[in-house]
């Protein structure tokens, strides 16, 4: 930064150093300012929004570390209000947050292919509701279950996914459908 004289580089230097000593104090000033000045702050964002569309985009772009910092915290200090909304999101949308967990655990293991909660409602009406192992009613229950296991290399694409009762599933573990057939003495 370029200075008129050498007394505003001091200045400048020392304004520097107190707010590094004083970050409580500087952002107590900061949310003053906010406060006293909020109709001609949104007046000034307005016309800066107007001239530039893309500016909270561009804004976000070259501070993305600030901004993922300030989500965090915000998220942080708001972790209960963000867990009552998942859950009652998850409550009123049961197959998308399956679809979720599933994707999840296959981006964790880095699996080729997707699907969406419309693909796996096709799936269990395709199956007429019923475990594709041992043709027991789901119900409202059921697990999405990997034909082929994601630990063994299988994909995420619908293709390679099936509903299973809960005891199946958890007996099955990471078998192929094959081996899991075997050990239940349905082939031989």
């Amino acid at each position: 930064m370029a200075f008129k004289d050498k007394r505003t580089e001091d200045a400048y230097s020392r304004l520097k150093i107190w707010r590094a000593i004083h970050p409580e104090e500087r952002r107590a000033q900061g949310k003053r300012y906010r406060e006293r000045y909020k109709e001609k702050i949104k007046v000034e964002q307005k016309a800066r929004r107007a001239a530039d569309p893309e500016y909270i985009k561009n804004y976000r772009a070259k501070n993305r570390e600030h901004c993922l910092g300030l989500m965090r915290e915000y998220y942080r200090t708001h972790l209960d209000r963000f867990r009552d909304r998942n859950k009652k999101w998850a409550k009123a949308n049961p197959d998308a947050n399956r679809a979720c967990k599933v994707r999840h655990k296959a981006r964790k293991r880095n699996a080729e292919g997707s699907h969406t909660a419309a693909d796996i409602a096709w799936i269990r009406k395709a199956q007429r509701n019923r475990c594709a192992a041992c043709s027991s009613p789901l119900g409202r229950k059921g697990h999405v279950d990997h034909i082929v296991a994601l630990s063994r290399g299988g994909s995420n694409w619908p293709r390679n996914l099936q509903w299973l009762c809960a005891s199946c599933n958890c007996s099955k573990h990471n078998r192929d459908a094959l081996e899991f057939a075997r050990s239940r003495g349905l082939l031989l």
